[in-house]
């Protein structure tokens, strides 16, 4: 049974920036980089503090030419430096995740609003090829959500879509969030697992008297 909860915050592990005394670049280190940088992105999105976040996050503010800002919903991405168990505080490269927004609908087409977070593959970092990535966490949200009172929520705090991020990279699956199909008044969280599997993971419940 999927859990009924307000926008959840994830269970953490701490994480504690050090130098290898050895500087080893051996792939076996670059491979338990991947999890030492997925526990700084968990502390971070679950603190709902990524340095780098554009104003107006999830979505983004830019300027007319005019003195004034408005609203984007177009496609961006940012980046937030990372610190690498091999890394050395001299060394002029960090490690980077990449946040990415992909908004793909058009006049005919409304598509799912889409955000990733992508870190360096295990390769990448040890060949110090970083345009190289892999997705560590994935959550998309149904357009129709657009037409809930749930949409100023997810538009007014950046939390919505961070802890949903973090939920996405604690679990290792897609996550959706989408009205419910059959109880009006309700969000559902679904994750999507690698084998295809489908589950509702929680739900949120909002005034149904709510207008947007």
């Amino acid at each position: 049974m999927p859990r009924t909860a307000p926008i959840p915050s994830i269970q953490c592990y701490s994480y504690h920036p050090f130098q290898d005394s050895l500087a080893t670049k051996s792939r076996h280190s670059e491979l338990g980089n991947t999890d030492y940088f997925k526990a700084q992105l968990r502390n971070r999105l679950n603190s709902c503090k990524l340095p780098n976040m554009p104003v107006g996050f999830p979505f983004s503010h830019v300027h007319d030419g005019y003195g004034f800002s408005r609203l984007s919903y177009d496609s961006y991405e940012f980046h937030e430096d990372l610190t690498s168990h091999s890394h050395r505080s001299q060394s002029r490269h960090h490690p980077q995740a990449t946040i990415a927004f992909k908004n793909t609908s058009s006049r005919d087409k409304v598509s799912y609003l889409t955000w990733q977070i992508y870190l360096p593959s295990p390769d990448a970092a040890y060949l110090r090829h970083l345009q190289n990535r892999q997705a560590v966490a994935h959550v998309q949200v149904d357009p129709a959500v657009t037409r809930t009172p749930f949409w100023k929520s997810l538009l007014n705090d950046p939390s919505v879509i961070l802890r949903a991020l973090g939920l996405s990279l604690e679990l290792g699956a897609l996550l959706t969030i989408h009205p419910s199909r059959s109880r009006p008044g309700e969000i559902v969280y679904t994750i999507t697992h690698k084998d295809g599997r489908q589950e509702p993971y929680f739900i949120v419940r909002y005034p149904q008297t709510d207008r947007i």
